[in-house]
């Protein structure tokens, strides 16, 4: 993989309309491992906002033949949180939680910790 391929993919991504998609080598850096002992740096990851942010990156992938990972708080230990391609990390402000889901429930504070150690 190199440098002028990731750079593609954030361009192709951006102008899909998604805002917040890194190819910066230290932030694929910090997402190329989980639990696990694997280590595998993604082209891009993306940091949904909404459905509409998942709906187009996975729009994006199937066009231009690239693999999708989704991680959430990136504690595999089979190394199913990382992956070569798109990393799709959903966080505590990606606007996919239930809207049931309460801000002092225990679930979302476990929720909240993980996904704030591993930005």
């Amino acid at each position: 993989m190199t440098a002028a391929s990731a750079e593609a993919l954030g361009v192709e991504l951006r102008a899909a309309g998604i805002s917040d998609v890194t190819v910066d080598d230290a932030d694929r850096a910090a997402y190329s491992s989980d639990a696990s002992l694997f280590r595998l740096v993604p082209q891009a990851v993306v940091l949904p906002r909404g459905e509409e942010d998942v709906a187009r990156t996975l729009s994006v992938a199937r066009r231009l033949g690239v693999p999708v990972v989704s991680r959430g708080a990136g504690t595999s230990i089979a190394g199913n949180a990382i992956g070569t391609g798109i990393l799709l990390s959903a966080g505590e402000d990606d606007g996919l939680r239930d809207e049931s889901e309460q801000r002092g429930s225990e679930e979302y504070a476990a929720r909240s910790a993980s996904s704030t150690v591993h930005r």
